[in-house]
């Protein structure tokens, strides 16, 4: 990081909930773990399989609202929930 200025890291996180239709096409929900009763009842919800789709959520965002430019490195520690 101290070497070039141009890269930055940080670490990011995501609800551990999120909408089955932003999960990847390659998980069903024999694959998740499906909420019972989510939020809003109308649209379906599982806990996260993985930390991808919610890490470049962010990165857009920041690319949107802030002078941030590429390189930039994001990572997220959270878990995911998978059978």
């Amino acid at each position: 990081h101290n070497i070039n200025q141009m890269w930055a890291f940080e670490e990011v996180e995501t609800p551990a909930m999120m909408p089955l239709a932003r999960m990847s096409a390659a998980y069903d929900r024999d694959d998740v773990f499906m909420l019972m009763d989510p939020p809003g009842g109308t649209e379906a919800f599982a806990l996260r399989a993985e930390t991808t789709d919610g890490t470049y959520a962010i990165a857009q965002a920041m690319m949107r609202t802030t002078n941030r430019k590429p390189p930039l490195g994001l990572y997220q520690m959270g878990t995911s929930f998978r059978r």
